[in-house]
């Protein structure tokens, strides 16, 4: 029976034994990982695997063994080397795995010399001198251990000098010892090793630096040693390739210290043969042969010798065939010749056997070098490649390998400036300048702003900003890299191609005097010296300089025809291009030759050369037009042409978008608008259909669309500014000037280097009014634009606003340089010459006008019109000879123009005026009348319209009015003429008739607005306001009844209700006039000067004839003392409505009030020709004015003579009463005052002022009594009739010239509850210092029943009286009310000054830093109004001299402001003050006393108000003249 098996035992046997066997191979395998030599092999084994992980524990596990073995530690170092491809962050654990070894061992040569191969390549990369300079000495120092132990490795000896001498050639400042040892020791090194070519390389090398630094006279000694020892070199190695190239070097250098030019091409040409030689003379097993030949080819290059430099190469990759950097120099001098670049790009992507992977090639890295030509060569040709077809195809490749550079190296300036290269290659400017400028920044951060990538980079910049118009910001990037790098040719080329583009020939003359100096070739510098002359228009030059063109191959052919088409030699062109044809028939402009031959009468040959191309391409329509256009040149013909051509495109989206070209260039905008709204329902999606929708919406102000359109565009960054230009078109076009200027300075933000966002800026700030801040803007935009035609039109519009046609005129010129063919600015030229100088200068251009355009009815308008402003400026300088000359020859231009054009109404009415200003009325009559005889005109309404404005001028009111009945009944009653008639009837004072004319159509929008016009100017508010309302009721939309009710809300001084009314009207409709003014004369009441003259601007742009507006205009800038404008405003509006008494009356008070002295002789040439008009002969009003005239000049005798005329005329001896009392008031004639006015001033119906010149009188008499009891006569009699105006009127003047006690006395119970009395009181109690007083009835005065200007007038006398309690100044409530009142007008300069002024001088502690922000914001409100005022000056001074630094800026605006003659004593304490604190005691005691005496004389006059001010005077004399004692005994 066979034994039973154990299984249990045989399986624990077994594992026992197995067990066993495991155990010792386990044993055996730790045993083998400990032994560091097995762990090497294991390591190389699985770097020959490409197993790199594995190869790396390996090796650590080695170096963990046998941590003290260098030799491990390198080769750690190799295995990270390796591992490079994978991830570039293994070159710095290579490197400090060498490193490592060294301090294991610092003598162990392996980790030395790879070290050394690391650094010999990183030295010969760009960046900063101390980057350079770290490089050179770690390079130094390992040379020099490697040659500590190698005693006869001569080169590395050489490398040790050479690391102190190289570094100091690239900018690092060394010391000169340092440079003369190491000369001395390759000097000692030449001897040991006379075949070693670098050793006299850096000799001569170093000479040569000691002679850049020098002076050029005194270079040459220098320059002579340096060659002298490359000579004797060369002589001992006749045969040494790399000395030959060495020396080639040495000679170019030489070349570029050289100023002449002659002597320069001495040395290049010699340095060509050195460079032949030594790539002839090269083996491949030379150790520099690469770079001799590489040197050698670049040199045939300088030659523009392509095809030597190529077989130079050539020659190289067939010994080399594996070296991937000789492919890579062949393909970048290939890429050399656009022709030849697609070949560059095949050498770059045919791949090569991969190098042994060595630390120099790590180092060089240079399948990242050749990734990185190869992308650049990809854009470069992607930029000449037109093809739609060829172009997607290579963007692809560009992008993704692009990609994989950035995936390798991370975010780098020099990727970012590719990535710009390649949107610049794609067409996309902005989006490539975004990338130059962000490239631009990161370079400046990592310090690599000094080579010639970077300078190319800006060159790139300059062009993309040049081919969008940015010149003006080319150019500062131009003078950028020309300022630290002068020699850049390229760069200054293309700063004089631009500078001859604006026409800056001074500017270019001297770039190419320096192009000259930094070796241009002679070819460029022929070519800048040819645009100069034709430019400059010099023929001469020109011709000469045309004819040494060269005209060998086709491209100069190309050339040379386009230089002669400047100079208009059209048998040049022809036969320049025809002979290019004959090599290139693909690239000359077909329909350019045409044209030549065309306008060389050469029908045949154009239409031979058109079936030629049709020939070739017969689908073309533009060669069709050609055809077409030389068969039969007919205007109308070649349009419907034109039409049928594009109606035949199949493609109905691009038939509908040229059918909207077509129409639009026709002039006809709503068929082109359907042609453009077919285009949009067929692509709706398409961004230039949009945008042009866009600009649709806004011209017919469909704001609904234009917002849906806005934001679709704004999403897709049509702008280039995430919509915020776009936003800022709508906020604009809207009249939101707040939110349009929001949106463009986000523009400015997104784009901060485009002329255009400066543009919309400036365009925001000057819809607001703020002209001086739009200016800014628009010259920032000319700085990166110069030819920017919105910015000029901006800034000349802005310099116009403010008054400063000078200044306009200035940019008018540069507008006129730039764009010398532009009409606009050729017209703006004109019409300054006209309004601001002498017009005859302007006669030639319109003369020239008329016979270039003799069918052009407005050019014969417009000289016409010159003639009569010609006639205007001889009368204005007395000339009447010249005048009647010009007004001779006005009226002949507009008989002609009848005879040629009989139905233009224009040309009779311009003859009319002429006549009339010739004094031939009759005449004038007739010529209006020659229209009724017009078959066109005769039953229309017209010539009677003109008729009546004729007669109304001549003062001939019947007849005007018969004329404008028979408009009505000619016209059939039409609404224009029946307004125009209502407005006549009103304005002669038939108020009631005029609203009759109305009454049947007064549910008609316009005859309800007439309605209340009439009804506001008959002063009948109240009735206006409840028409007003009535209508608006009816018609609920009507936006123009609500601009009317905001102008009721004006006129009755509910200023914000008004403003409110306005916003509503102008959110939806931005351009509504009535709106406009009504908020531009809030503006100027409430003192917002700027933003009231952009309103009243605005309303003359779209309503020229506009009197209010003018009105306006003019108080606006009389509140900014800018008499000049304001007074042409005023004339302008009465050459508008020149019978308008009203207009004339405020014109003279104008010229009789302005600043800084009256214009008295204008003033009463219009008071006398007033006078003279027959409508005005009998007005005793217009004897009055010149009364006034003469009282107000001092006149007495002439003044009264005037007052009797006056009073002749109206038949009343008391008429000009007042006006008559107040000329013997001045002439001090008091007893002759009481007696003209006893027998008034006893009637109880006597006016106020009667009683103020009788209490005048008593006083000059010396009775006060007498002249208080006149007052209170006056007051009772007021009282009794209840006379609240007269009653105010006296007790001003009682509290002004005997008392305010008295003063408020007179006002009994009214100063508890009428707010304008109230103010009244305050402004007395203030006057008479009685704060106490003032403080109770500043609290009793109830705000709300102020009426808006009554609310600034107590603001003001608030914030007076809270400064001036004592012994302790309200300051905080004083302060409180000037914030209240900057709330409510910013840019009052008076408040700003009190409030600067109480933060220094009042608040405690004292806020100087918080002071002189309000100071400096009147200082600059003063400036932009071209005024001074002394009080501010000495307070914005004062507060300067207590800031740090500030007191010397300070001490200078006072000495201003005194030397000036300021009559207050403050500036003269401050003088003292600022001389104190500058430790100059004799110049602050003699302004303290002035001070002192200055209150003395004051209080003399009875001025109290001085006492705080006379205690800081008197304590700051005290310690001056202790000081003085103080130096004094110092002294002695």
């Amino acid at each position: 029976m066979a034994r039973k098996v154990n299984t249990k035992f045989l399986i624990i046997l077994t594992l026992v034994v197995g067990g066993g066997l495991v155990a010792v191979l386990l044993a055996q395998k730790l045993l083998n990982r400990r032994d560091p030599d097995a762990l090497v092999a294991e390591s190389e084994t699985h770097l020959a695997n490409q197993r790199y992980d594995d190869a790396l524990l390996s090796m650590q596990r080695a170096v963990n063994a046998r941590p003290e073995d260098p030799a491990l530690r390198v080769k750690l170092g190799d295995v990270y080397m390796h591992r490079i491809h994978l991830d570039r962050g293994e070159f710095p654990k290579a490197l400090g795995a060498w490193r490592s070894a060294l301090e294991v061992n610092p003598s162990y040569l392996p980790a030395l010399e790879r070290l050394l191969a690391i650094f010999r390549v990183e030295s010969q990369r760009s960046g900063s001198p101390d980057v350079i300079n770290r490089t050179y000495t770690e390079l130094r120092d390992l040379a020099s251990r490697i040659a500590a132990q190698q005693p006869d490795n001569y080169a590395m000896a050489g490398l040790v000098q050479a690391a102190v001498i190289e570094p100091w050639t690239r900018g690092v400042t060394t010391p000169e010892p340092q440079i003369h040892a190491a000369v001395e020791a390759l000097q000692k090194l030449m001897e040991l090793d006379p075949a070693g070519a670098s050793h006299p390389y850096w000799i001569a090398r170093a000479h040569l630096q000691f002679a850049t630094n020098q002076p050029a006279n005194q270079r040459q000694a220098l320059i002579d040693q340096a060659l002298s020892v490359i000579d004797e070199a060369l002589e001992r190695q006749p045969e040494n390739a790399e000395m030959y190239w060495r020396a080639a070097t040495i000679q170019q250098i030489v070349a570029s210290l050289q100023e002449q030019e002659s002597v320069r091409d001495q040395y290049l040409a010699r340095a060509k043969d050195l460079a032949r030689r030594a790539s002839e003379l090269a083996k491949p097993d030379n150790e520099n042969y690469l770079q001799i030949m590489s040197h050698a080819a670049s040199m045939a290059l300088q030659d523009q010798d392509l095809a030597r430099a190529n077989q130079i190469m050539q020659q190289v990759v067939e010994a080399l065939p594996d070296n991937q950097e000789a492919r890579l120099i062949q393909a970048r001098v290939l890429a050399t010749d656009p022709s030849r670049r697609a070949d560059a790009i095949k050498i770059l992507e045919t791949p090569v056997k991969a190098a042994a992977v060595t630390p120099e090639t790590v180092a060089r890295d240079l399948e990242l070098i050749t990734l990185a030509d190869l992308v650049e060569m990809r854009i470069e040709y992607l930029s000449q490649v037109n093809d739609p077809a060829q172009r997607q195809q290579i963007i692809p490749k560009i992008e993704a390998e692009l990609a994989r550079l950035v995936q390798r190296l991370g975010d780098q300036h020099w990727l970012v400036r590719l990535s710009g290269d390649f949107a610049a290659a794609r067409g996309d400017l902005v989006e490539a300048i975004k990338a130059y400028e962000r490239a631009r920044e990161m370079a400046s951060l990592e310090g690599a702003t000094n080579d010639r990538k970077y300078y190319e980079m800006l060159l790139r910049l300059a062009r993309a900003y040049r081919r969008l118009g940015q010149t003006g910001q080319a150019i500062a990037l131009l003078d950028q890299v020309l300022n630290v790098a002068p020699g850049h040719v390229p760069s200054r080329l293309e700063l004089t191609e631009l500078l001859l583009e604006d026409r800056d020939i001074a500017r270019a003359r001297q770039q190419l005097a320096l192009l000259r100096q930094f070796g241009a070739t002679p070819q460029q510098l022929q070519a800048v010296e040819l645009t100069i002359a034709m430019v400059e228009g010099d023929q001469a030059t020109s011709a000469s300089l045309y004819r040494t063109l060269p005209e060998e191959t086709p491209a100069q052919m190309r050339n040379k025809a386009t230089v002669a088409l400047r100079l208009n030699r059209r048998d040049e062109v022809i036969r320049l291009l025809e002979a290019a044809r004959k090599v290139e028939p693909d690239r000359v402009n077909i329909p350019l030759l045409v044209s030549l031959y065309v306008a060389d009468n050469q029908p045949a040959k154009a239409r031979e050369l058109v079936d030629e191309a049709l020939a070739a391409d017969p689908n073309n329509r533009q060669l069709q037009m050609l055809a077409q256009q030389i068969e039969n040149p007919d205007p109308q013909q070649l349009e419907d042409f034109r039409r049928e051509t594009i109606l035949g495109i199949e493609d109905e989206f691009t038939r509908e978008i040229q059918l909207f070209d077509l129409e639009r260039d026709l002039g006809n905008h709503e068929a082109a608008l359907q042609h453009l709204r077919r285009a949009a329902e067929l692509r709706p999606d398409d961004l230039g259909v949009k945008s042009a929708m866009f600009q649709v919406a806004l011209h017919e102000r469909d704001w609904n669309r234009a917002e849906e359109l806005a934001r679709e565009l704004a999403a897709a960054d049509h702008d280039d500014a995430g919509g915020a230009l776009i936003r800022f078109q709508l906020a604009l076009a809207r009249g939101q000037t707040a939110e349009a200027l929001e949106h463009a300075r986000e523009a400015v933000r997104r784009l901060p280097h485009f002329a255009r966002s400066y543009v919309a800026l400036g365009q925001a700030l000057a819809a607001q009014g703020r002209f001086d801040d739009a200016v800014t803007e628009f010259r920032r935009a000319l700085e990166r634009r110069s030819n920017n035609v919105e910015a000029l039109r901006g800034i000349i519009g802005c310099y116009y606003a403010l008054n400063q046609p000078d200044n306009a005129r200035r940019y008018i010129e540069q507008a006129r340089r730039i764009r010398p063919n532009d009409p606009y600015f050729a017209e703006l030229e004109l019409d300054y010459i006209q309004r601001y100088g002498d017009p005859t200068q302007a006669f030639a251009a319109r003369e020239r006008a008329v016979e270039q355009r003799p069918d052009d009815p407005m050019a014969r308008l417009q000289l016409g019109q010159v003639y009569q402003q010609a006639a205007r400026y001889a009368e204005s300088r007395r000339n009447s000879q010249a005048a009647t000359q010009h007004l001779n020859k006005a009226a002949d231009v507009y008989r002609k123009a009848i005879e040629k054009w009989p139905d233009e109404l224009q040309f009779y009415a311009s003859l009319a005026e002429v006549q009339v200003a010739l004094e031939q009325v009759d005449r004038a009559e007739q010529t209006l009348r020659q229209i009724l005889q017009r078959d066109a005109w005769k039953e229309t309404a017209a010539p009677h319209q003109l008729l009546a404005e004729f007669y109304a001028r001549l003062g001939r009111i019947p007849q005007a009015e018969f004329e404008l009945r028979q408009a009505m009944i000619k016209s059939g009653s039409d609404m224009t003429v029946r307004l125009q008639l209502a407005n006549f009837l009103s304005q002669i004072g038939k108020v009631n008739e005029a609203l009759a004319e109305l009454e049947g159509v007064r549910n008609h929008p316009a005859a309800q607005r007439q309605r209340v016009e009439i009804l506001l100017r008959a002063g009948q508010v109240k009735l206006a306001e409840e028409a007003l309302q009535q209508a608006i009721d009816a018609n609920p939309d009507a936006l123009d009844l609500k601009a009317q009710l905001a102008s009721v809300y004006f006129a009755t001084e509910r200023y914000d209700q008004a403003m409110r009314v306005v916003g509503e009207v102008l959110a939806q409709d931005g351009e509504n006039v009535l709106a406009l003014l009504t908020r531009g004369r809030i503006r100027v009441v409430r003192g917002e000067t700027d933003a009231a003259i952009a309103d009243l601007n605005r309303v003359l742009e779209l309503s020229k004839q506009n009197v209010d507006a003018r009105l306006a205009l003019a108080a606006a800038y009389r509140q900014r003392n800018n008499w000049d404008a304001a007074i042409r405003q005023l004339e302008e509006a009465v050459s508008i409505q020149p019978l308008n008494k009203v207009l004339r009356q405020q014109l003279v008070d104008m010229y009789a009030s302005a600043q800084p002295s009256p214009r008295w002789l204008e003033a009463q040439r219009l008071v006398d020709e007033t006078r003279q008009m027959p409508q005005f002969q009998n007005d005793p009003d217009w004897a009055a004015a010149a009364a006034r005239l003469w009282r107000r000049r001092g006149v007495t005798e002439n003044a009264l003579a005037a007052i009797a005329d006056a009073r002749r005329l109206s038949g009343d001896d008391t008429l000009l009463m007042d006006e008559y009392l107040q000329v013997l008031l001045n002439a001090r004639d008091y007893r002759r005052i009481l007696r003209e006015t006893e027998t008034l001033a006893a009637g109880d119906e006597a006016p106020a002022w009667v009683y103020h010149f009788r209490a005048m009188a008593q006083k000059g008499l010396n009775d006060r009594a007498a002249a208080l009891a006149e007052y209170e006569r006056g007051i009772a009699r007021a009282e009794a009739r209840n006379d609240q105006a007269g009653i105010g009127q006296l007790i001003q003047s009682l509290g002004r010239e005997i008392g305010a006690d008295d003063a408020i006395r007179h006002m009994g119970d009214r100063i508890d509850t009428e707010p304008a009395w109230q103010l009244l009181a305050l402004h007395l109690y203030h006057q008479s210092n009685q704060l106490d007083a003032g403080l109770a009835l500043l609290n009793r005065v109830d705000q709300s029943k102020l009426t808006d200007v009554q609310k600034q007038q107590f603001l003001r006398i608030a914030g007076l009286i809270y400064s001036s309690v004592s012994p302790v100044p309200m300051a905080e409530e004083a302060r409180d009310a000037y914030l209240q009142l900057l709330d409510l007008d910013p840019d009052a300069i008076d408040v700003l000054n009190n409030l600067a002024y109480l933060l220094m001088d009042t608040m405690r502690p004292s806020q100087p830093e918080q002071a002189v922000i309000y100071s400096q914001r009147a200082m600059d409100l003063l400036s932009r109004q071209g005024r001074s005022e002394l009080a501010v000056q000495d307070t914005h001074g004062w507060i300067l001299t207590h800031l740090p630094g500030r007191l010397d800026e300070g001490l200078n605006i006072l000495l201003e402001v005194a030397n000036r003659g300021a009559d207050f004593p403050d500036v003269y304490y401050h003088l003292g003050e600022a001389y104190l604190r500058k430790g100059s005691v004799d110049n602050a005691i003699p302004q303290l006393e002035r001070a002192q005496q200055v209150i003395n004389d004051a209080e003399a006059r009875g001025f109290q108000h001085y006492g705080t001010l006379k205690v800081r005077v008197e304590q700051a004399l005290d310690r001056a003249r202790l000081a003085a004692r103080d130096k004094a005994a110092a002294a002695d």
